[in-house]
């Protein structure tokens, strides 16, 4: 029993010890862009955007694909989990820019304001001091 017991706590603390470690980073959506445009994270924190833009926003992936399944409504915000081991590139916001039946059709600011996720392999370090870790 008692050993059952010590197996239990420390599987327990374990949990308790991996999570408090995740760290929830904020990214603000700015109308065509990013702030910050490069966030530094370990697998496992979430990022939280926030759309202070003056539409709806979704996110795309450089590489073409959607990374948000849905909009972000203006004034709203949307957590997601970084559990990719790479960096994550994605393109300027997107907005709704009308309504027809079956989808949306959406259009984007510019090419030129990008978010960088980028996946840091050494935990509570900022690499670059030019940005918000």
């Amino acid at each position: 029993m008692k050993r059952l017991l010590t197996i239990a706590l420390t599987a327990g603390l374990t949990l308790l010890g991996s999570t408090a470690l995740a760290v929830e980073h904020i990214v603000r959506i700015e109308g065509p862009g990013y702030f910050p445009n490069v966030v530094y994270f370990q697998v496992g924190d979430t990022v939280k955007f926030e759309n202070y833009g003056p539409y709806p926003a979704r996110l795309k992936y450089t590489s073409g694909n959607w990374y948000t399944s849905s909009n972000i409504g203006k004034n709203s915000s949307v957590t997601m989990p970084l559990n990719s081991s790479s960096t994550i590139n994605l393109y300027g916001p997107y907005y709704a820019v009308s309504t027809y039946f079956g989808g949306t059709s959406y259009a984007q600011y510019s090419y030129t304001y990008q978010l960088k996720l980028v996946r840091d392999t050494a935990p509570n370090s900022c690499p670059d001091s030019r940005v918000i870790c």
